[in-house]
C-alpha cells in the first residue's frame, strides 16, 4: 500500500500451526507467492528457503528485501533505503535498525548509534525491513543454519557481507514501526539461552576467520571502518 516501486512478495510458512496456512491459501494477489513449509527450518533455513524460491527473478537494480511479521509500515518509509544505495554504489545491505559491535571473550556487544542517520553498521537487523543486493547472496551464499533456529543470523550475514567488500547501513525511519520481538515471544527462556550460545559461536567464528582485533573491534580491509560516525555526517552534509 505504502510502497510506489514494482513488488512481488515471497511469503514461506515455516510449518506454522495456528491457521495461517489456510490464510496464504486464500491469498489472491498476483504480487504475492506462498509456499506452506513441512517443518519449521528456523529463522536461516527459512530464508535460504526463500532465496531459493526467489531464484534469479531479481532484476539488476532490484532488491531482496527481508520483512518479519512484527513490522508495520507508514507512508515513506521507502525512500530512504533507496537513497542510501544511490548515494553508496558499495552498498550491499541497509536495514532499519543497526549496530557497531565490540567482540569480548564469550559474546558481542552493541555500540550506541545515533537513531536518525544512516551509518556505517557492523550488522544490520535481519528481518528489520532489509535490504540486500542479490549480488551479495552470490558472493557469499546465504544464511549459516548452525544458528537456528533463531538469534544472531543477521550479525553473522552482515559481517559476512562486509567482509567480502561490501558496506551496511543502518537506515533510522519512522515510517516503520517495529512491535518488538513478537514473533518470538512464545519462547523467552529459549530465547535468551539460544542468544548466549549463538553469540559464543559467532565469537569463535569471527575469530578463526580474522576479522577481530586486539580492541575487539571488525576490521574488514576498509579505511572507514573506525569513522563510520565522520562518514555518515560527511555523506549528510554532502562532503566527500
Amino acid at each position: 500500500l505504502y510502497t510506489d516501486q514494482p513488488w512481488h512478495a515471497v511469503i514461506l510458512d515455516n510449518g506454522s500451526t495456528d491457521g495461517t496456512r489456510a490464510w496464504l491459501a486464500a491469498l489472491d494477489d498476483p504480487r504475492v507467492t506462498t509456499a506452506l513449509g513441512t517443518e519449521n527450518r528456523g529463522v536461516a533455513g527459512g530464508r535460504n528457503r526463500l532465496l531459493e524460491l526467489i531464484g534469479d527473478r531479481v532484476p539488476v537494480d532490484g532488491f531482496v528485501v527481508f520483512i518479519d511479521n512484527d513490522l508495520e509500515f507508514f507512508p515513506g518509509w521507502l525512500p530512504p533505503f533507496l537513497d542510501v544505495f544511490k548515494q553508496d554504489p558499495g552498498a550491499g545491505m541497509a536495514s532499519g535498525s543497526g549496530f557497531e559491535i565490540v567482540v569480548h571473550a564469550t559474546h558481542r556487544e552493541l555500540l550506541s548509534s545515533l537513531a536518525f542517520v544512516p551509518m556505517l553498521v557492523d550488522v544490520a537487523s535481519g528481518g528489520f525491513a532489509c535490504f540486500v543486493r542479490p549480488a551479495v547472496f552470490r558472493a557469499i551464499g546465504g544464511d549459516d543454519e548452525q544458528l537456528n533456529p533463531f538469534w544472531h543470523e543477521d550479525d553473522d550475514i552482515t559481517v559476512r557481507t562486509r567482509a567480502a567488500g561490501w558496506n551496511a547501513y543502518s537506515v533510522p525511519s519512522t515510517a516503520i514501526v517495529h512491535h518488538g520481538h513478537k514473533s518470538g515471544a512464545a519462547v523467552p527462556a529459549r530465547a535468551h539461552l539460544g542468544s548466549r550460545d549463538k553469540q559464543e559461536y559467532l565469537v569463535r567464528k569471527w575469530r578463526a576467520q580474522g576479522l577481530v582485533l586486539s580492541d575487539g573491534r571488525l576490521h574488514y580491509d576498509q579505511p572507514s571502518d573506525h569513522d563510520a560516525l565522520g562518514v555518515a555526517l560527511a555523506r549528510r552534509l554532502h562532503r566527500p
